[in-house]
């Protein structure tokens, strides 16, 4: 019988979900779902935080192929959890004729929301019986572009009273065709390790450097953006453990995974690099 790592492996069976409000935004009522193994006699568990994609103006905290992804993950020992935040109008579209400066606008929006449900899931951490030293941000497209410039770039954001915020502390990120606004500003008291998945051919969201959606310079919605080659090229610079994995065919459509390669990659990176404060960095072309 082959004997199962937690973090790594699908160690218990059962799990529950509960819903929460997490926070209230004008007329916003953010929920966030949180899963946790049941059975389960450790009491504080690493916090797995995901934030779903869909271009800031659709996408799910709970549609079907997330909710089954977080329960395999919770499935690992994780307490895991899948948020909404607040996405743009049903008549705006996030392209190009959409103002850089409101882009980034969204960006800070999501961002808050982000830490706004690490902040109540950190308050109540003994009821979700989580260990706040190890928190691992995750995310897909939006979602990663929202967590990435949160841990990175807060400073490019607009995110009131972050002061209240300082004591939330990510020790990890999980990026699916992310990027961020100004690499220059990872240094090394905020290069938090990762693992970064993007297909190099991405048009939407930049694998190395290039303007959001392939806009020209004269668009409206032109705002350069900075993804997983270069983000990597700038935590690595400071010995910061991470993971590259570059996927040389494929364009944005690499945002609907999860595939194979994330559940295996990433849960033993985070159990070496996050659990047992081991040193790791690769790169992997597929």
């Amino acid at each position: 019988m082959v004997s199962q790592t937690r973090y790594v492996d699908s160690v218990f069976k059962k799990i529950s979900k509960n819903t929460y409000n997490y926070s209230i935004k004008n007329l916003d009522t953010l929920k966030l779902d949180f899963y946790e193994p049941i059975e389960d006699s450790l009491i504080a568990k690493p916090l797995f935080l995901y934030v779903h994609g869909g271009g800031f103006s659709s996408g799910s905290r709970n549609d079907l192929g997330t909710v089954k992804m977080l329960e395999s993950i919770a499935k690992k020992g994780y307490a895991v959890a899948s948020i909404d935040y607040r996405l743009l109008p049903k008549d705006v579209i996030f392209g190009c004729d959409y103002k850089g400066a409101e882009k980034i606008k969204t960006f800070s929006k999501a961002a808050e929301d982000v830490i706004d449900a690490l902040t109540f899931l950190v308050n109540y951490k003994d009821d979700f019986y989580i260990d706040q030293t190890k928190i691992i941000l995750s995310g897909t497209s939006a979602g990663a572009e929202s967590i990435l410039n949160l841990v990175y770039n807060k400073d490019e954001l607009v995110l009131p009273n972050y002061e209240k915020y300082k004591h939330i502390k990510i020790s990890a990120v999980v990026s699916i065709s992310g990027a961020v606004l100004n690499p220059s500003l990872i240094t090394t008291s905020n290069s938090v390790p990762g693992v970064f998945f993007h297909g190099v051919i991405d048009k939407v969201v930049p694998y190395n450097e290039a303007s959001h959606r392939s806009c020209k310079a004269t668009d409206k919605g032109y705002l350069p953006l900075y993804g997983s080659k270069k983000i990597t090229e700038s935590i690595s610079s400071f010995n910061t453990s991470n993971i590259l994995i570059s996927y040389k065919d494929k364009g944005h459509d690499l945002s609907k995974i999860p595939s194979a390669d994330f559940f295996d990659i990433t849960f033993k990176f985070i159990k070496k690099v996050v659990i047992d404060n081991e040193f790791y960095q690769a790169q992997i072309t597929q």
